[in-house]
């Protein structure tokens, strides 16, 4: 009998651990400084470290040197708002790659989901070069260059799409589609998606 229940006994405590384990995996995040990419003036983009009034997405420049596309609620969204900080922990599901990370807090984001619209968007792509904070320069900082030239062999990067109608989209998809989208740039693009609307701004799954 004592056999029975030593083997019972640890067969409940690995299923726990296990359990465990998956919950700590699911509750993964990142920190660094949280940036506002939005539409500018004549056709640019514009990077500001200041987000209270962001019309645009919000990237984060994560302190492990990668960038990430935040999908966030309103409510978390509120939460970075009300401090201007050096450093912020974001908490969610980190998915994709290296050339298009996402952080995502809700649970929401599904490319195959119904709630995401396939469209056709044509408009301009900028790299979004990641520049980290050094004793020459006081904060990381995004710079967005234009991809007029084939970008798959810089350090790899975050990239956004600015609409014809000065929308901005978070490009997001597997590694391959996003290398064949860096080996063919083109000022002006045309892009097919899928098409999810956050409280945190656009995001573009590209196929």
């Amino acid at each position: 009998m004592v056999p029975v229940l030593l083997i019972l006994s640890l067969a409940l405590l690995l299923v726990w651990n296990k359990d465990s384990f998956s919950q700590e995996k699911e509750k993964q995040g990142s920190e660094g400084q949280i940036l506002c990419v939005e539409n500018g003036d004549q056709g640019k983009i514009e990077v500001n470290h200041q987000i209270k009034d962001c019309d645009g997405v919000y990237i984060l420049m994560g302190n492990d040197g990668k960038t990430y596309t935040i999908i966030a609620s309103d409510e978390d969204l509120k939460k970075y708002k009300l401090t201007e900080q050096d450093s912020y922990k974001v908490d969610g599901k980190i998915k994709g790659n290296q050339r298009a990370w996402i952080i995502d807090s809700t649970g929401s984001h599904d490319e195959e989901s119904s709630g995401a619209e396939t469209r056709n968007i044509e408009g301009d792509i900028f790299c979004l070069l990641p520049y980290y904070k050094t004793s020459k320069l006081k904060q990381s900082t995004l710079k967005p260059i234009l991809s007029s030239y084939p970008c798959h062999e810089l350090e790899p990067h975050s990239h956004v799409l600015r609409s014809k109608d000065g929308k901005i989209y978070s490009i997001f998809g597997s590694e391959e589609k996003i290398t064949e989208i860096e080996k063919n740039p083109k000022d002006n693009v045309l892009l097919k998606g899928k098409v999810k609307a956050n409280d945190s701004g656009l995001l573009l799954y590209v196929f």
